[in-house]
């Protein structure tokens, strides 16, 4: 609690930016009835979506980066396609070079290099024999005239390390640029959430009848435990760093060779591409962007950026655990939901999946609008959009007992009403709820944003902070309440 107390005065004093006191303002549609559709009351069609995520990049951490990583911004346009001209330039290299008197070999075997496919070497630069012609403007013409045929093949052929260049320079940048002090504390923070869910974990799976009936308890207090939020920012930009920088000094290293001629730039570029064999274990590493990304990789858990941010920049612990602690809850539970999608435990409780899936069946009935599914594709996101919220919630009730219902006042709502709020605000469209498909077609787990935020009517917690009748529409889609682990979760006795 020692952080959130200082975080608490420093914002007090008017010194930092809170995320839910810029967007819930904006957001919420205060002459609805939560009750009635609450994520509508938060969401109102045609309102802007993800307001959250566009307040995170409007206010993240937009300094300048050191000056060291100005070439790897510069490979990087290379990679975009700042290589058209290559012919024209290399045509213009040779016949300046050989005017002067100056060695061509160099060229002539990057040249060489550039026109090998699939172990075969294609055209006039498979020999030496142009090497022998001393007429300066003919073979530099020749170059002109020839090489623009193989430009495309040159492209294609290095198309996977063109993209690793310009990942590594991106994921580079991202962290140098955004991650400071501040939000290492924040990280910090994070991870000791986890290990508090962990715990309230723990005891609910040692209380739990169907793990005890079906001798699973010490199997899947395993799989729990050994979840683990993995980031190291420092091991990482080290990685990348240690790549971009081998790449630069291949090329400036050959950019030497020509005189730091402007014109051998593209060349170079090239050149000090295909000597490098790029690591890819933080290339396509995209949990650190800046998008509203988490994912569970078991046994390991990691989240996007802007989870952080908003640890670093709300005021009030309990929206910081209806959003962020909620992806942590979430991400964590896809270990303790067993699915074809994630079959990390060895046995799971028909009745807690039947539960489950009832639950958002009512929720889809009551809520529908463009469209709407529950197929066994979906248990996995369902099952952990339900535990993770019980998961945050049960931590938000820990931090403040009987101060729950007290009234934050910045936003005249509860810190109850609070944690839903801010709940509501990371799955926030403004577009009418659809079936979500892959790219390939093939149904995506998530249920509508709309559907996962309003299954939460069956929580409790939900109908006491608003006060919602039983008749209401929130309500009335509510099923009974899955106690998935717990001593009040299913017994499902073994047969």
């Amino acid at each position: 609690m020692r952080f959130w107390l200082i975080l608490s005065v420093f914002c007090s004093s008017g010194l930092c930016f809170d995320f839910f006191l810029e967007t819930i303002p904006k957001t919420v549609n205060w002459s609805s009835d939560p009750c009635e559709d609450f994520y509508r009351h938060v969401c109102p069609i045609g309102s802007v979506s993800d307001p959250l995520a566009k307040a995170v990049n409007s206010r993240r951490n937009a300094k300048q980066a050191a000056s060291k990583i100005d070439h790897f911004k510069y490979l990087a346009h290379l990679a975009y396609g700042g290589t058209n001209g290559l012919a024209q330039r290399a045509g213009q290299l040779y016949e300046k070079r050989c005017e002067q008197g100056l060695d061509n070999q160099n060229l002539f075997s990057i040249l060489k290099t550039l026109v090998v496919f699939d172990g075969h070497c294609y055209g006039v630069f498979c020999t030496d024999h142009l090497k022998l012609d001393t007429d300066c403007k003919r073979v530099g013409k020749i170059i002109r005239n020839t090489l623009p045929a193989f430009e495309g093949d040159i492209q294609k052929k290095r198309v996977e390390k063109l993209e690793c260049l310009v990942l590594a320079a991106h994921n580079y940048m991202t962290i140098q640029e955004h991650v400071d002090q501040e939000l290492e504390e924040a990280i910090m923070e994070t991870n000791a959430l986890v290990g508090e869910m962990k715990e309230i974990v723990k005891e609910m799976i040692l209380a739990t009848p169907w793990a005890a009936n079906n001798n699973v308890i010490k199997s899947t207090l395993g799989a729990v435990l050994s979840t683990n939020l993995e980031v190291d920012f420092e091991k990482i930009k080290k990685n990348l760093f240690d790549q971009l920088t081998k790449i630069h000094l291949n090329y400036e290293e050959c950019r030497n060779q020509f005189n730091n001629d402007n014109d051998a730039n593209i060349l170079c570029f090239w050149n000090s591409i295909d000597k490098h064999e790029f690591d890819k274990t933080y290339i396509y590493f995209e949990h650190y962007d800046l998008s509203f990304n988490a994912v569970n990789s078991f046994p390991n858990i990691y989240f996007g950026l802007p989870f952080y941010f908003i640890v670093k920049h709300t005021e009030e612990l309990a929206a910081v655990l209806g959003s962020t602690g909620y992806i942590v809850g979430h991400e964590l539970s896809h270990t303790l939901i067993s699915s074809d999608n994630f079959p990390a435990l060895t046995y799971f409780s028909q009745s807690a999946i039947d539960c489950i899936q009832k639950q958002f069946n009512s929720t889809c009935t009551e809520f529908k609008e463009e469209s709407c599914l529950v197929q066994d594709v979906h248990l996995d996101e369902n099952g952990a959009d339900i535990l993770g919220f019980q998961l945050a919630y049960s931590v938000l009730e820990k931090h403040y007992g009987n101060r729950l219902k007290d009234t934050y006042t910045p936003l005249n709502v509860t810190h109850q009403q609070l944690f839903f709020y801010s709940a509501a605000l990371t799955s926030c469209e403004g577009k009418k709820g659809e079936v979500l498909l892959n790219r390939d077609r093939s149904l995506n787990g998530h249920s509508p944003s709309n559907i996962r935020i309003n299954s939460i009517a069956q929580h409790p917690g939900f109908k006491e902070a608003f006060q919602c009748s039983d008749n209401s529409r929130m309500m009335q889609s509510a099923t009974e309440q899955c106690h998935i682990y717990g001593k009040d979760a299913p017994v499902s006795r073994r047969r």
